[in-house]
């Protein structure tokens, strides 16, 4: 029980109230409150209680974000539970396409986890608490339990039939859930207006508009990675932007309202703006907002747009120098931990390798654009920098559909995102993952031949020692016994057969006496 005074704050309770559920202290912050009725934004920690209670006596607790490469921590249980649970409710909500195979393993490590008994019920009637509502239109009940099924015999019931902890089954499942594109963020379908202005956004001098993404419908997703946009139709990812100073392609300013999303783009080659048609541009753009606060992200003025619809302003800071131009040796870092447990620098991020959530920054390329043409470079290598001399490794800008609105010049085009990383990386831990449980299956065949190679050796040495102790003259007591045995039933199958010999005599000398008296009666009449 937690006590509430009267001008107690909604902060100080949800830290009594977490410390009582058994989060640690250090986890605490990571939470925040939010009623039913609105769960685009949380309640302020400076509201009063006794104000929010009066609306509601229901509210919920809920992390801001959850990191991709986050892992289940071992000395809290009950924050692990937490956030995989929730990272669970999000999956419920996936927009992003994935492969089906995919998809059946996170549905049936969601059985193992959310389901109690150790028995999991996978049919019709609970395959829509295990696969999200979009997935499961698309190729129906049935089809996708039978896809549970057999990916929960194969992933997780050998894991459930050795007695395994709930932490481990925790772990295994968060993993799974991580494999996923857009692991961690929240999506929003949307459509890109590539001739609409932005609404009460203050963009910088000359922004041109970021046009032609290269599918007509997207998917727009926001976490600790920043902002992605994926196409709705296969999934492929489109365009990542970042947050902090360090990207060279991020987001530095945005507004939101009942209808859209305007979002300020800096770029290499400059500040661009981009457009989306949206229903849910203010959950979009609270968000963003509590996403610059978490990562420490400064330059952009933001006035938080209410519930009800209401525009999100956002003064972008200026646009910064080519990034084409050489630049000083970077400073010492300085690093500010996110609750989700991403971290932001001052200085250049290094990539990390495999990550889907995490893109390493984009690089200028060596040799200038042609006339009329402005290029969007591609991601660099593992440990390039922005800015690299001319003799660098960076690769070369492809042509591609995408298009900046020069005025005057009209539309020209520019290299857009790709992912092949991702998929390249994918690729080699799915080969990986692959490797690994055939050499289990190896080493386990092998255990098992041994195993009755020792069983059949054992026999061998038994057989000789026995031979060996009749050769000597010996028995073992066993063999007396065995012999004592056999003797004994050999009696008694020979006294059941004489016993049953004078039953046939007797039998057969008193048929003999009545077919006597017979005949002797037959004389006689």
């Amino acid at each position: 029980m937690v006590k509430v005074g009267k001008d107690g704050k909604v902060g100080d309770v949800l830290k009594k109230l977490l410390v009582v559920i058994g989060v640690s202290a250090e986890n605490v912050p990571k939470f925040d409150m939010y009623l039913p009725s609105n769960m685009n934004q949380p309640v302020p920690q400076d509201a009063k209680v006794w104000t929010v209670l009066g609306a509601t006596d229901r509210f919920i607790l809920r992390r801001r974000w959850i990191g991709a490469k986050e892992k289940v921590n071992a000395a809290d249980s009950r924050f692990s539970s937490l956030t995989v649970l929730q990272a669970f409710q999000q999956y419920l909500d996936y927009r992003i396409q994935e492969d089906v195979q995919t998809l059946a393993v996170c549905a049936a490590a969601c059985a193992m986890v959310r389901q109690p008994k150790k028995e999991k019920v996978i049919d019709e009637n609970t395959i829509s608490s295990l696969v999200p509502a979009l997935a499961l239109e698309e190729r129906g009940k049935a089809t996708w339990v039978k896809e549970v099924k057999e990916a929960y015999d194969r992933e997780f019931l050998q894991l459930v039939s050795d007695g395994a902890t709930r932490l481990d089954q925790l772990q295994r499942a968060f993993s799974r859930l991580q494999s996923m594109r857009g692991f961690g963020t929240v999506q929003v379908r949307a459509k890109q207006l590539p001739q609409e202005k932005p609404r009460s956004l203050a963009l910088p001098p000359n922004s041109e508009a970021l046009m032609d993404l290269g599918a007509p419908s997207l998917i727009v997703a926001v976490g600790l990675s920043g902002l992605t946009l994926c196409a709705e139709r296969d999934g492929r990812e489109l365009a990542r932007f970042g947050m902090t100073a360090a990207n060279s392609h991020r987001v530095t300013g945005w507004a939101g309202d009942g209808q859209s999303l305007s979002c300020a783009i800096q770029i290499p080659k400059g500040p661009t703006y981009i457009v989306f048609q949206m229903d849910q541009g203010v959950l979009i753009a609270n968000m963003l907002e509590s996403l610059r606060k978490e990562l420490g992200t400064t330059g952009a003025v933001v006035t938080a747009g209410g519930p009800g619809g209401g525009a999100t302003v956002v003064t972008p800071p200026p646009p910064t120098p080519s990034t084409t131009q050489a630049r000083p040796a970077a400073p010492a870092a300085s690093t500010a931990t996110s609750a989700g447990g991403a971290t932001s620098s001052s200085a250049e991020p290094t990539p990390r390798t495999g990550d889907e959530n995490t893109k390493p920054a984009a690089v200028p390329t060596s040799t200038p654009a042609p006339a009329g043409k402005v290029s969007i470079p591609q991601r660099a290598p593992t440990g390039a920098a922005e800015g690299a001399p001319a003799d660098s490794k960076a690769p070369a800008a492809r042509p591609g559909s995408a298009t900046v609105n020069t005025p005057g010049e009209g539309p020209i085009a520019i290299t857009p995102f790709t992912c092949e990383e991702v998929k390249k990386d994918r690729e080699a831990r799915k080969e990986k993952r692959e490797e690994k449980e055939k050499k289990e299956k190896k080493e386990k065949k092998e255990k098992d031949n041994a195993d009755d190679d020792a069983g059949g050796e054992e026999k061998d040495k038994k057989e000789k020692k026995q031979k060996d102790a009749k050769e000597d003259g010996g028995e073992s007591k066993k063999e007396k016994k065995e012999r004592k045995s056999r003797e004994e039933g050999d009696d008694a199958k020979k006294k059941e057969k004489k016993e049953r010999r004078s039953r046939d005599d007797a039998d057969g000398k008193e048929k003999k006496e009545k077919k006597k008296e017979r005949k002797s009666a037959g004389d006689g009449s």
